[in-house]
């Protein structure tokens, strides 16, 4: 059991929040503009704790009332390429903590879908009311042939220590700077016992 203070002891910590709300609305244009709009609201969740000496019970507020919004436009291009605009929001009001990530992401293809060129950009901010914003930024590039059998490409991508994604999203680690280089020779025509390999 986790200690709640020198006498207490977490006897009861319930793991799911109780949801009040999760909505989303999406389509498309006929112009090819995506819109994706997400809310969530997720209500108090309340450990319990047992005084030792006193035998008295405490509720201790583990997570409070938490809205989590996410908005995305997603423009469809020419040769299976696309433009998106994200935003993800993460807000406790009784702290006045608050988490956004803000971005963007692109793919652009040539007319035989041979050569692509990839990319995104994001900048996370994370702070409570009143203090200064803890800001991370990243960004990835990407160019190579992407059809055929012989394939290549290469990358670079930058996170700095403080890029945190986390409350609304999934990162294992920040702090990084990449530029790999790939080769790939694709045989797709079935043959012995293999139906292709690489």
């Amino acid at each position: 059991m986790l200690s709640g203070g020198s006498n207490r002891t977490i006897t009861e910590n319930p793991m799911q929040v109780k949801l009040y709300n999760a909505s989303k609305v999406s389509g498309r244009t006929n112009k090819g503009l995506g819109i994706g709009v997400f809310n969530a609201i997720s209500g108090n969740t309340w450990a319990t704790a047992k005084d030792s000496v006193t035998g008295e019970e405490y509720r201790l507020l583990t997570q409070g009332t938490t809205n989590y919004n996410m908005i995305v436009f997603d423009q469809a291009l020419k040769n299976n390429s696309y433009f998106d605009i994200l935003n993800t929001n993460y807000f406790i009001p009784e702290t006045g903590y608050c988490a956004n990530v803000s971005g963007t992401q692109f793919k652009l293809a040539n007319k035989k879908y041979t050569y692509a060129l990839f990319g995104d950009g994001f900048i996370s901010q994370k702070y409570t009311t009143g203090s200064s914003p803890q800001l991370g930024y990243r960004y990835g590039i990407s160019a190579g042939k992407i059809s055929g059998t012989f394939l290549y490409s290469f990358s670079q991508v930058l996170e700095t220590d403080t890029y945190d994604p986390n409350d609304m999203g999934y990162n294992d680690r920040n702090n990084k700077f990449n530029n790999p280089v790939e080769f790939q020779y694709n045989i797709y025509d079935p043959f012995w016992k293999l139906l292709s390999w690489t």
